[in-house]
């Protein structure tokens, strides 16, 4: 289940129409190593470039936000917890979890914390992210409708099948609850209906069959085994003993689903919209065979009905457990996450790297009369070093006045012509014209690495005598310090532990930037 606090902000991001990914966006924050602090939610929005800010604001400037926000809000002597509030002429609601609750503006202010939190929705619009997986699913069961319905000319199997493929999608939603990971859908069925709590149903500990087998597995295995056995029947053109077979199985199954309905009602006291949705299909598709004439059993195709019943059983038991693996992996992925984006052990980390010492500066981006210098031995012709220059355009387009970048070319008259060409004018023109044009001039060279072409493009160095001594002290300093490979990163005077990737380096800046070392 998503926590409250997690909760709270998908719903406000929803309403303000930000298209975000709600399972990226819960790595973010929980694997930030502040989380669950304010801190976590606001630096995951700034990951996915979402507008925001945190405030405090007093209960008597209440009228002045906007009719929806983030609130932090708890009873005395209680933990707090954030809340999205809406405004509603002399009331209020706030999320309990995935519902709206009223409240009075008195109520409101005895739970009044003093933190807001406002987004808003970016310029330009996130896209979302369509996974090749989803795709594939979606051609791979356009294909097998098609190869159904070519074989089997029947309208009747093709309808049946597809209430197994939404059986199916619904049961893998629920297996996706049980284990914790909340998709949009589960998270609108689940709420769909009033006391309903999807993950309290499929997760509870009072069931004595659910406990042994989840309602979840039997739906999985029993819609799959559908679709299984629905692709050889036709292929075998015996659709009628398939049509048979499958409606015994699903009366046998009506005791299940009349027990998961009991227990909802009874034991646990809440529905499960996702369960009760399951238990409908089961029920449509036991009416919809009804009608059907005709009923056939022979012994050789029910050793094939039974034969796909048993390999999905298997598959099921087999690939099961590696998915929860996986969900433990990524437990384990995201606490070392928050371990590794923790600034404490970075400083620690830092303070115990080597240090370097440079007398001399040539390229220097941001604000120069900052005390936090980050210096970056480079070469145009590094195939990493595209990578760095992309990570200090990010760094100098959020902290433009509060760091310092000081690019060191490592320089030498050996190589080509051309290539030798190439570091002269780079250079010539961050003197004659300014940083802009620099940092467009070597984004314009890693996006092409066409050499001729850029030269044409720039010309030739107007003064190669000057520029090429400059560029020999920059370079001989980086020598004798031993920094002869590229890209390195040195913040102050201390090198980027060797522990850390360059792309950390956005975790650690404002903290670094703070910090008085």
């Amino acid at each position: 289940m998503i926590k409250q606090d997690l909760q709270a902000i998908l719903l406000y991001l929803k309403s303000q129409n930000v298209d975000i990914d709600s399972n990226e966006f819960k790595f973010q924050v929980e694997s930030h190593p502040d989380y669950p602090t304010l801190l976590s939610f606001v630096d995951a929005l700034d990951f996915f470039n979402i507008p925001n800010v945190a405030t405090k604001v007093t209960f008597d400037e209440l009228d002045s936000l906007p009719d929806e926000f983030i609130g932090l809000l708890g009873a005395e002597y209680a933990m707090p917890f954030l809340f999205f509030i809406k405004k509603e002429k002399d009331h209020f609601l706030y999320n309990d979890e995935k519902k709206l609750k009223k409240i009075s503006k008195d109520e409101l202010s005895e739970l009044w914390r003093g933190m807001v939190l406002l987004a808003e929705k970016p310029n330009s619009e996130i896209e979302k992210k369509k996974t090749v997986k989803n795709t594939y699913i979606s051609i791979i069961f356009l294909l097998f409708f098609i190869i159904l319905y070519s074989f089997s000319k029947s309208l009747v199997l093709c309808i049946f099948s597809a209430l197994s493929t939404v059986g199916l999608y619904l049961s893998f939603e629920a297996l996706k609850t049980e284990l914790g990971v909340e998709s949009k859908l589960s998270q609108t069925f689940c709420s769909a209906i009033p006391n309903s709590d999807c993950s309290q149903v499929i997760n509870s500990k009072k069931s004595g069959l659910f406990n042994y087998v989840k309602f979840s597995d039997i739906s999985l295995w029993l819609f799959s085994s559908q679709l299984l056995g629905a692709f050889f029947f036709s292929i075998l053109g015996n659709i009628s003993s398939f049509t048979s077979y499958s409606l015994v199985v699903l009366i046998i199954s009506v005791p299940v689903t009349i027990y998961s309905i009991y227990f909802q009602y009874s034991v646990e006291e809440t529905w499960c919209p996702l369960c009760l949705a399951i238990t409908a299909i089961i029920y449509i598709q036991i009416s919809f065979l009804l009608t059907r004439n005709g009923f056939t059993i022979s012994s050789d195709n029910l050793i094939l009905f039974s034969f796909s019943f048993i390999l999905m059983y298997v598959l099921i038991y087999l690939l099961k457990p590696i998915y929860i693996e996986q969900k433990l992996l990524k437990e384990d992925y995201i606490k070392s996450i928050r371990v590794s984006k923790n600034y404490v052990f970075f400083k620690n980390n830092l303070l115990t790297s080597p240090k370097y010492h440079f007398e001399k500066q040539l390229i220097i981006l941001g604000n120069p009369d900052t005390a936090k210098k980050i210096s970056l031995v480079t070469s145009p012709f590094c195939g990493f070093c595209e990578e760095a220059h992309e990570i200090v355009d990010n760094l100098l387009e959020k902290h433009p006045d509060e760091i310092t970048i000081n690019i060191r070319f490592n320089f030498s008259e050996k190589v080509d012509e051309k290539m030798k060409e190439l570091f002269l004018r780079l250079t010539e023109i961050y003197l004659n014209e300014g940083q802009n044009s620099f940092t467009t001039a070597i984004k314009i060279w890693h996006s092409t690495k066409n050499l001729d072409g850029w030269l044409n493009k720039y010309g030739k160095c107007s003064d190669a005598k000057k520029i090429t001594s400059l560029l020999n002290e920059i370079s001989e300093e980086n020598h004798l310090q031993g920094l002869n490979f590229t890209p390195a990163f040195i913040l102050n005077e201390y090198r980027l532990p060797n522990i850390y990737d360059r792309n950390n380096l956005k975790y650690f800046v404002q903290d670094w930037i703070e910090d008085n070392i």
